[in-house]
This record gives C-alpha cells, structure tokens and sequence, in this order.
C-alpha cells in the first residue's frame, strides 16, 4: 500500500517497512524476493560487475564503429521507452547503436539476443528522441546492432549495419 493509501494515525509506522517486490511481466525478480540492492555485498558485487563488463563493451564497439568512420555523438541516452547504447553520424544518416556482448553463447548468440521486442523499444526511444526536437534533419535515420563475443580473447565484434528498420513496427 502507498502512503496515502494509509491511514494518518499509521503512517509514522510505515518507514521501516520495506514494500514487497512484485513480479515484473516477462522475467525478473520472483515474487517477494529482495532486490538486488539490498542484498548482501556478494551480490551486489555481482551487479557491478555487470555494469562494468557492459560499459566495457560499449566502449569497445565505440572504438570499433570510431574506427570505420563514424562519429559517436552520444552514448547511455535514457528514454522513456529504453536506453539507447550509442547515437553516431555516418554522413548525413543518425545511427542508432544498440550494443550486445555475450560471454557465452549458452543463451544464445549476442546477435539473436535482439529480438523483435527490443527492435520496437529501441524504435519507440529513436522516435522519442527525434520527436523531442533540436536536433538537425537527416537523410536518414539506421539502426545497427553491434555484438561482442567476449568468450574469445581478444573479444569478437561483429557490426550488423541496417540491421532492422522501424517501418515495421
């Protein structure tokens, strides 16, 4: 129950209750279990490292789409629909990038892993983000895909220009 939900006389008792997680459509937490945040250190640790491997593979694919000549613009651009990985400028064409890196491919491919439902949301932020305004006219606007195997050393990058288009949503 929220706050206002509650009774006035109550209310004073409520901030050290901890509300239940609910199960989120589509996987995630169980219902009940504890955050991730308010696990032990071990956990935490886990989800850090996480992000860290994920920023590193973010700045790999930056570096390797730097290297055939595009121009990075933007990068983590939270929207309300998702987060776009990278925003690049290949000529006159916006490039939206979203970056994949697997350390196995027991879930399958990095590639694979960008299926229809993340092709909409990554549509609906681009739309998000070019309704918004302020930014120039382009030609055109792409959506690649860049997946990073990272269970090979050095790491496998493969880019997918053109990888879907959003006329389809």
């Amino acid at each position: 129950r929220r706050h206002r939900d509650v009774p006035a006389r109550d209310r004073d008792r409520l901030h050290h209750v901890r509300p239940v997680a609910r199960e989120r459509r589509g996987g995630g937490r169980a219902h009940g279990e504890v955050p991730a945040a308010v696990r032990g250190d071990g956990e935490r640790r886990a989800r850090g490292q996480l992000r860290a491997r994920g920023a590193a593979g973010e700045a790999l694919a930056a570096r390797h789409l730097e290297q055939l000549g595009l121009r990075i613009v933007a990068r983590n651009v939270h929207l309300r629909h998702a987060e776009l990985d990278l925003i690049a400028l290949d000529g006159t064409a916006l490039v939206i990038v979203e970056v994949r890196l697997r350390s196995s491919d027991r879930f399958g491919s990095a590639a694979a892993s960008v299926d229809r439902r993340k092709q909409l949301r990554v549509a609906r932020a681009a739309t998000e983000l070019l309704a918004r305004g302020g930014l120039p006219r382009f030609s055109r606007v792409r959506f690649d895909v860049v997946a990073i195997d990272a269970s090979a050393v050095p790491p496998v990058v493969t880019h997918f220009r053109d990888a879907f288009t959003a006329d389809r949503f």
